[in-house]
Order: C-alpha cells, then sequence, then structure tokens
C-alpha cells in the first residue's frame, strides 16, 4: 500500500457556504475511513514535567469532539506507548518535545510552532484515507499548564485545536474566526479552544455525517393517468428532506429528470403522485436522500409499466404538500358522473371548508385548498381529514397544516 507524508501545512480549501475548511489533496479530500473508527490515540508515557493532569486534559479534549451529535467520528485513548519521537510506525502518537527528553532532540520545527500535527495516507480512490497522525507538543519553547495559567499554554486548549486536525480539519486564519477552536493562532493563559464553536461542529458534520436513513420500501405503482411513489423509512437522522427523479425506460441516452421543486419533507410513510406519465410507457424512479450539509445518497430505481388503457376509478389521493403551510392540492377521480363533495373536517368531526359540492364529470380533478376555512379565516395549525363522497364511495384522507 502506497503512503504518502503529509504535514499540517498542506494548502486548505474551504468548504462552499461554512464557516470551516477541510484538507484536499491531489484534488480528493482527506478524512477517515468508517472502519477506521473509533480513532485510537496513544499518550507518551513521560507527557510533560509542566503540570501534572495532562493526560485528563488529552482525554477530555478526545472526548469533545466524540461527543458531538450526529456524526460518526469517534476518538478513544489508548494504552500509553514509550514512543518518543514521530514517525509512521502504527502508532498515533501524542508527544511532548522536552528539554532532556533522551534520544529526541531539540524542537525540529519553528519555534512559533505551538504544536503540530503529522499524517500519513493512502489514495482510497474516492479521497484520501488517514492511516497515522502524531501530534507533537512544544515544550522547547512554552511552558504548560492543565488550569489555564497565565503566561502558560493550556493543555486541553491546544490539544482540542490539534485533534481537529486528526478528523481532518484545517486552520481558519480569517477574523471572524478568532473564536473558533480551529483558528490557527492562540496564546497563554487561552482556554476558549477547549469547547466548540458551531461552525466547528459543522465541520465534523460535513466530514463524517451519520446521515444514513433505513428505507423500507420504495415503489412506483400505476394509478389513472398518474404514476403512485411511495416508500416508507424506519429511521432519518442529520436528514433534510428527499429528491425525486424520473427517466422514460426507452433505452438509449436518456436522463433522469427531477420532479419536485422543493425538497420534499414530511414523515414516513411518503408518497408522491407523478401527473405527467404516458399511457403505454415503462418508467423508472430514483429517491435521493439529502442530509443537513448537502450530502445526497440515492435509492432506487423502481420500475412500473402505466397501461396503455386504464379502467376509471374512484380515488382520492394525497395533498400536496404535506405539511401544507400556503396551500394544498387535493386530486381526486371518479368512474362516472354523479354528484360530489370534497370537505375538509377538524379531528373533532367539526366540518372547516368545502372544497368541492355539485355534479362531477367522469375522471380527474383537482382543486387547491387555501388553508381557509368557511367563513374565509385561516385555520388554525394541526392535522385535518378532508374526504370525497360520492352518493356510490366515500374515501377520507388526512393532511397536517403547518404556519
Amino acid at each position: 500500500m502506497k503512503k504518502v507524508f503529509l504535514i499540517a501545512l498542506i494548502i486548505a480549501i474551504a468548504a462552499p457556504a461554512f464557516g470551516f475548511k477541510v484538507f484536499y489533496y491531489g484534488g480528493k479530500i482527506v478524512k477517515h475511513g468508517e472502519e477506521q473508527i473509533p480513532w485510537t490515540m496513544r499518550f507518551n508515557n513521560l507527557g510533560t514535567p509542566d503540570c501534572a493532569k495532562e493526560f485528563a486534559a488529552l482525554a477530555s479534549s478526545l472526548n469533545t469532539w466524540s461527543n458531538v451529535t450526529k456524526q460518526w467520528y469517534r476518538n478513544k485513548r489508548g494504552v500509553n506507548t514509550s514512543t518518543i519521537n514521530y514517525g509512521y510506525d502504527g502508532v498515533n502518537l501524542c508527544v511532548w518535545y522536552e528539554p532532556g527528553y533522551s534520544g529526541q532532540g531539540g524542537w525540529p520545527w519553528a519555534a512559533g510552532a505551538i504544536a503540530v500535527n503529522i499524517f500519513w495516507m493512502t489514495d482510497a480512490g474516492t479521497f484520501y484515507k488517514v492511516v497515522e497522525n502524531d501530534v507533537c507538543f512544544n515544550g522547547h519553547n512554552f511552558t504548560w499548564s492543565d488550569k489555564g495559567e497565565v503566561y502558560r499554554m493550556d493543555v486541553q486548549n491546544i490539544a482540542t485545536h490539534e485533534f481537529g486536525h486528526n478528523l481532518v480539519l484545517a486552520d481558519l486564519y480569517d477574523a471572524a474566526s478568532r473564536d473558533f477552536t480551529m483558528y490557527g493562532y492562540a496564546s497563554t493563559g487561552e482556554t476558549k479552544k477547549r469547547t466548540l464553536h458551531q461552525d466547528d461542529i459543522n465541520g465534523i458534520r460535513f466530514l463524517y455525517p451519520n446521515d444514513e436513513i433505513t428505507l423500507e420500501s420504495f415503489t412506483a405503482t400505476a394509478r389513472e393517468g398518474r404514476v403512485l411513489v411511495a416508500w416508507k423509512v424506519s429511521r432519518e437522522e442529520n436528514h433534510a428532506g428527499y429528491n425525486l427523479y424520473r427517466l422514460e425506460d426507452v433505452g438509449g441516452g436518456a436522463d433522469y429528470v427531477k420532479l419536485n421543486e422543493a425538497l420534499i419533507v414530511g414523515r414516513s410513510p411518503y408518497e408522491f403522485e407523478d401527473g405527467g406519465v404516458k399511457a403505454g410507457t415503462a418508467y423508472k424512479y430514483l429517491l435521493e436522500s439529502v442530509d443537513l450539509s448537502g450530502g445526497k445518497e440515492r435509492f432506487g430505481p423502481a420500475r412500473v409499466e402505466v397501461p396503455t388503457a386504464q379502467k376509471r376509478v374512484f380515488a382520492l389521493a394525497q395533498s400536496y404538500p404535506n405539511p401544507a403551510r400556503t396551500a394544498a392540492t387535493i386530486k381526486f377521480a371518479l368512474p362516472e358522473a354523479t354528484t360530489a363533495e370534497l370537505e375538509v373536517y377538524d379531528l373533532s368531526g367539526r366540518r372547516v371548508a368545502t372544497l368541492y359540492s355539485g355534479a362531477a364529470e367522469a375522471g380527474e380533478r383537482e382543486v387547491v385548498w387555501n388553508l381557509a376555512g368557511d367563513d374565509g379565516s385561516a385555520v388554525a395549525p394541526g392535522v385535518y381529514i378532508y374526504r370525497l363522497r360520492t352518493p356510490g364511495d366515500v374515501a377520507a384522507r388526512r393532511l397536517v397544516v403547518a404556519r
């Protein structure tokens, strides 16, 4: 396996629209693989003679990043090691360079560098994967403290920053980032980097999003003149919504087309009615899950054939969007000419609005409810029942009004 040596001075590229930076190498992002987590760091036995609780401070810094919710990265403290110099040796090392440590020598980097984080990595195809990293603290030019003492570098303050590099987040140098953990400068007595700013948290969620959904089913079913696409999930974390794509399955080089304008949101089970289909044609559908950081994962395809001739049926579709904030579109179909009523009720059974009443031709019809009652006033947020009734059939569904 070919290894690449890399120190923390690598050029960092900003993640668009976020207050954090990530490492890129050779045009690929640098990070850990899922199989490497938890990432085990080992502390050199000697620590630093400047304070008594440096190991506890290091462990607290590891936990600070591990305790971020909605991400899957985890740090773990391993057993102490006698390794005193950085190097590719299978040990993720935390070590101080202190005067008098036999066999170590002086601080090999610039005197103003408080700590240095060194990486070894390998090309994993779609990204560069970190296979080892060592953190070296400068005891030759700085004195250390575990209590935030004036004129000393605070162990937890600096270590939390360095373990952010372990993730692999890059330094920030703009003035707006002065209070962030990943700000590239620190001073003696400083302790504000012990805790994370929201942008630091966004960084680890961007790199290691816990955005998996558990998809139980994804189906496409032909209805009269349309296709009903339905999916059910049992888990949604760090999740923003869904996109739905359709492809006319006729062979050749056709591309999938996105059907929704805004993200599809709500609660499982989900339904989407596609009215833009043609009789006698086969279609494929893809479902795209979008996480809060903009990451995407696709499922499918679900394939369906729309029959050439479809029998007219009595049907009441799920309203869209659901939840509704300004208006809700309700579609229904009748197998023959008749009289029909489409009404909305609250959960107590009180009629709120009459959306349609009177004679209706056979076929499909669409009604838009402006979320107002018969008196013209806006209805309160909540769950409502809309019911379609004819002399021979009745159907009802729920919709949610959200303001």
